[in-house]
């Protein structure tokens, strides 16, 4: 077989599964650069590290889509009544979005010709459900397509297409970078198929993880004022916040990898490993301390519970964790005047302000959470399209008092209707019911446990353009069904 024929996965010769091999090398490392450089987006303004974060969402999800279609391309497509009928809606979607954007934003906007390779991206696999239903499981197959469909309605039908497509110019959430996300989940599916690279994905997740905390800890202390002249908005929140641009969603991030950390800690056979393993533990928990998002701490506190009793019969690894996790909060507690510890002492104040019904409670969360279910009954089936709920009360006599939801259940509930978060719901449990969290199975236990504490999270903070693909990229390595390595290989 000459070196042009190479790609063509039809022919299931030696030749032929090196280069499905070479390709899915390809990827993986794609991803390890991924998950590593992503975090590591930022800017001196939270709002230029959102628009540079995302434009790296759509570079790498624009390569993500052409991995899939390299992979893709040769799978048999069958036209039946079903495939047809979500192409030709697809395409005339997608042409009238184009549409739209175009006649609206010509050059001042012109992230809106990524519609096209992320919209093509994610129809390939979709198209193809017999060849995703040997990725994933058939259930979750189609409760993805039934979350695409759904929330491309609620963007399609809405009053405020531009911002739901797009998203806000400062947030960035909408449905582009919805299409980013679920690219990057079907690639983690369709190329980690082996628990050995999905292990090098997670420890490099962790690494990245490692370096944005040492940041934080020196936007904490903060020496010579150093770290305000960087980043700017630290002179009106004093708050570190990574490299996120803003404290609870640096909390939301870190969220999402002290779990992941925490297993590749009990998982490590070595002194070395456990060592590496122990100190990413200790700087992720030392930064959810200094970036003191109350939301996080309530989701952190699940977690460590949640790992003590899961984990009690191996109780002689979990002693030194949490012997660091103990040493961390007793040398930064004290800090800056007990900063830490003051923050700690009003959880009390709020749970007065909870009893007497205050909208200023949680920093104003009441306050939200009331405009948003103020205006969910008309969006309650078809929602008012995502990032816009700021937008569902613009012409109110009273203003919005502020443009998310601070709780990703009544964003989505609003903004994609119930069936929407019902469905977001169903999708993110259904990539890890499977997980069982026996000592033989740890890395699918801290994948499940990383977004059980997602979920937690989010009932007091909303998704950001940082956190968001990462959650899908580890949705997408816990739903990812392992396959063996073709033998003639010699794998």
């Amino acid at each position: 077989m000459g070196r042009e024929d190479c790609w063509n996965f039809t022919d299931k010769g030696n030749d032929t599964m090196r280069c499905e091999m070479n390709l899915r090398s390809f990827a993986a490392v794609f991803l390890v650069g991924f998950v590593i450089g992503f975090p590591l987006v930022t800017a001196p303004t939270r709002w230029g590290s959102n628009q540079n974060g995302f434009g790296a969402l759509l570079g790498a999800a624009t390569l993500a889509a052409l991995l899939l279609f390299l992979r893709v391309r040769s799978e048999p497509l069958r036209w039946t009544s079903g495939p047809r009928i979500a192409a030709v809606l697809g395409f005339v979607s997608l042409v009238y979005s184009l549409g739209l954007l175009g006649a609206t934003y010509g050059l001042l906007r012109p992230d809106f010709v990524f519609f096209v390779p992320l919209s093509f991206g994610v129809a390939i696999m979709l198209l193809r459900p017999g060849f995703l239903e040997t990725l994933i499981s058939r259930k979750l197959c189609l409760s993805l397509t039934a979350l695409v469909l759904v929330t491309a309605a609620a963007c399609l039908l809405t009053t405020h297409q531009h911002i739901a497509l797009l998203g806000s110019h400062n947030r960035r959430t909408g449905f582009l970078t919805f299409l980013g996300c679920v690219t990057l989940f079907f690639l983690v599916v369709t190329f980690v198929r082996s628990g050995r690279t999905k292990r090098w994905i997670l420890i490099a997740m962790v690494c990245g993880a490692a370096l944005v905390s040492l940041l934080a800890l020196w936007q904490f202390f903060d020496p010579g004022g150093s770290a305000r002249r960087w980043f700017y908005d630290l002179n009106t929140d004093h708050r570190p916040m990574g490299t996120m641009g803003q404290p609870n969603w640096f909390g939301t991030y870190l969220c999402l990898l002290l779990p992941l950390a925490a297993a590749q800690f009990l998982v490590a056979r070595t002194f070395a490993a456990r060592s590496v393993a122990l100190c990413s533990c200790a700087l992720i928990f030392a930064s959810l301390l200094v970036c003191q998002t109350r939301g996080a701490w309530v989701a952190m506190a699940c977690f460590l519970a949640w790992l003590a009793i899961r984990h009690r019969f191996a109780w002689r690894k979990l002693l030194p964790l949490f012997a660091a996790l103990a040493l961390v909060a007793t040398i930064l507690l004290p800090c800056k005047n007990w900063e830490i510890y003051r923050r700690v002492t009003t959880f009390g104040k709020e749970i007065d302000r909870a009893s007497e019904g205050s909208p200023g409670t949680g920093s104003s969360r009441f306050g939200y959470w009331i405009y948003g279910f103020e205006h969910l009954p008309p969006h309650l089936l078809i929602g008012a399209g995502l990032d816009t709920y700021e937008e569902v009360g613009a012409h109110d006599e009273t203003p919005p008092p502020i443009d998310k939801a601070h709780s990703i259940y009544l964003e989505y509930a609003l903004t994609l209707g119930l069936p929407g978060l019902a469905l977001y719901l169903i999708f993110l449990w259904g990539c890890v019911k499977h997980s069982t969290g026996t000592p033989e199975n740890l890395i699918s236990w801290g994948l499940k446990a990383s977004i059980v504490t997602y979920l937690i999270q989010g009932l007091f903070i909303h998704d950001t353009i940082q956190s968001w693909p990462l959650l899908w990229v580890i949705a997408g390595l816990a739903a990812s069904r392992e396959a063996p390595l073709p033998a003639s290989l010699g794998e």
